[in-house]
């Protein structure tokens, strides 16, 4: 036999023990979620306006809410390295703390082009804090000036980068050419931990 609360109060979800006793979970906040604790349902509060909820078996609920990070750094700066570098105005650059999935979805954009003809203008990002990892063509976004004189194009690239450690990692573009000079306008990142 089950054993019920005298009264309900308002707003309150009733739930079941494995010792057959009834009780309530208050659900009148406003945007609360009823979520599992492991031993009791539980109420997660609202998130942050913009702020969706992830999976995050590190959490008491296991469930967190992520908000994304973005950056943008406008001027116009140009680099002549071969190898991955700051412009003279490094960045942009985001911190977010990652969950125990180690995923996020990252994205570069610019406007980008290149002087020498054939030759490539190339933005990626490199990641530090608890994870670090150099950037990489695999993740970067490129135009070919494959036309003198040709316009400037606005392009942006999205990755799905797994195998980040959890905690604070910061994510912060970087740039290089195959020959001649590169320049970089209007340049963003979007970080979305997963």
């Amino acid at each position: 036999t089950a054993t019920y609360p005298a009264t309900v109060t308002a707003g309150h979800l009733l739930y079941g023990s494995a010792t057959n006793v009834v009780s309530g979970l208050a659900m009148i906040t406003k945007g609360s979620i009823p979520v599992g604790n492991g031993t009791v349902p539980a109420a997660l509060a609202v998130g942050s306006n913009g702020a969706f909820p992830v999976a995050d078996s590190g959490a008491t609920t296991g469930i967190t809410w992520m908000l994304p990070g973005t950056a943008t750094v406008a001027t116009a700066e140009t680099t002549t390295s071969g190898v991955y570098t700051d412009l003279a105005t490094s960045g942009p650059a985001v911190t977010k703390t990652i969950g125990a999935s180690g995923m996020a979805l990252v994205t570069v954009s610019a406007k980008l082009e290149n002087n020498t003809l054939g030759a490539f203008a190339i933005m990626s990002y490199g990641v530090t804090g608890a994870t670090t990892s150099a950037a990489a063509d695999t993740r970067a976004l490129y135009i070919n000036e494959a036309i003198a004189g040709s316009p400037v194009a606005r392009m942006s690239f999205t990755k799905l980068h797994t195998g980040l450690t959890a905690g604070s990692n910061t994510f912060t573009a970087k740039y290089r050419v195959t020959a001649g000079t590169g320049t970089f306008t209007d340049r963003d990142i979007i970080v979305l931990p997963l």
